[in-house]
């Protein structure tokens, strides 16, 4: 799809042995200018962390403002160490789409910016505006171990609910924080959405850049292009941003971990971005060709680990424990006719024109609870309880009335 919309950009298989950087896929897009792949990538590859150098997700067709992505740069403790080859490569990526006279393009660093100015005692950071000619914007999103404890303190608020109407039910969600790191999320994709509609390329990193950075780059895409809100597009995102470029799910996700092994690693990351899906899919209906049901499906499979699909942490090790030859998909079971209707959303209108972008709103006010994910099982369920109190303070009301009635009579 990318390779059909201009000719600013090439497919490069060297990294298909996994020889450059090994979460990152066989084949990878970069700037058509480059001519020595191997020789570049190698160098820009030693000057990012985890190796993960700066390639393409996603290009605007209509302006062809791109979006990148990477791991952050290594510029020692005193941040002063330049690598020409990054320089150049990132180069050749704002070449692909010239800034408007007088802007730049983006380098977004999805830290806060004291994180990433305290990964400079560890020799690594964020880009200097000087050598990048570029901005940098830093858009707050908290580490894995914040989006861990949030989840943690969210479960104990659903495994603690009984059939008594708690009046302070939101509040005790909100204190939590998993609405705010829901709303940054949203915030910072619709961000990034209008800096690319407006012509700006966009280059997208956290620390090593395989959790928020798929978070951003994956929800923007699901904004910007109504391929990824059909059923098969939608796997296909996550085969692309999610699976290929290596977000670690075997060390997110807790339940792969042998019983009796801690983990540290662990962090609801993609659960994250499942339900800020779910959060756009309330406020588009219409938009998305699957249902609630698709993605529940989907995040039972993460947890379960009853597919190969979400096993092992990069498409490398999948390849080495050939988890294709001994695993079933989970998309095999998602796009077998006899299933398939089952996630089908009876509201889908399929979109006259393609690229129609989502404006979604990530106002507080529009974020709600995933009920019928988070309470699954459980006795109390908040719908039916207040539909109980108002049915209670109607009988009492009705009451009153035919007493009053009575009496006048």
């Amino acid at each position: 799809r990318i390779e059909s919309k201009n000719n600013h950009w090439k497919q490069t298989s060297v990294n298909e042995n996994s020889s450059i950087c090994e979460s990152y896929p066989r084949t990878l897009m970069i700037p058509a200018a480059i001519k020595d792949d191997l020789n570049i990538l190698q160098k820009v590859a030693e000057f990012r962390d985890e190796r993960r150098f700066p390639v393409l997700s996603w290009i605007n067709p209509e302006n062809l403002a791109s979006i990148c992505r990477s791991a952050q740069p290594l510029p020692g403790p005193l941040a002063n160490r330049r690598n020409e080859s990054d320089e150049t490569l990132i180069t050749m990526m704002w070449s692909t789409n010239p800034p408007k006279p007088g802007s730049f393009h983006h380098i977004i660093d999805a830290r806060p910016f004291k994180n990433a100015f305290a990964n400079r005692a560890k020799g690594a950071g964020f880009e200097s505006t000087d050598w990048y000619q570029c901005s940098i914007l830093f858009y707050g999103i908290d580490n894995i171990h914040a989006m861990r404890n949030s989840l943690e303190k969210l479960r104990n608020i659903t495994c603690s609910l009984n059939n008594d109407f708690d009046f302070s039910w939101y509040a005790k969600i909100e204190g939590t924080s998993w609405f705010k790191h829901i709303h940054i999320l949203l915030s910072s994709s619709t961000k990034i959405c209008e800096l690319v509609r407006n012509g700006t390329s966009v280059l997208v990193h956290c620390s090593h850049g395989w959790d928020r950075t798929a978070q951003l780059v994956a929800i923007s895409e699901l904004l910007l292009d109504d391929y990824y809100r059909t059923l098969r597009g939608f796997e296909d995102l996550i085969e692309k941003e999610w699976l290929s470029f290596g977000h670690k799910f075997s060390d997110r996700v807790s339940d792969t971990i042998p019983l009796g092994e801690s983990n540290n690693e662990d962090s609801p990351i993609f659960l994250q971005f499942i339900d800020c899906v779910w959060q756009i899919i309330r406020q588009f209906p219409s938009d998305f060709e699957f249902n609630e049901q698709f993605l529940i499906a989907i995040l039972d499979a993460v947890y379960s680990s009853r597919y190969g699909t979400f096993l092992c942490n990069s498409e490398r090790d999948r390849h080495y424990h050939k988890v294709a030859n001994s695993t079933v998909s989970l998309w095999s079971y998602l796009n077998h006719p006899d299933f398939i209707n089952n996630f089908i959303n009876p509201l889908y209108v399929k979109p006259e024109k393609h690229y129609i972008y989502l404006p979604v709103s990530a106002c507080t006010g529009k974020i709600m609870f995933w009920e019928s994910f988070y309470n699954r099982g459980e006795k109390f369920e908040q719908e039916p309880s207040t539909s109980k109190l108002v049915r209670d303070t109607l009988d009492r009301e009705r009451e009153a009335y035919k007493k009053k009635s009575e009496e006048q009579e």
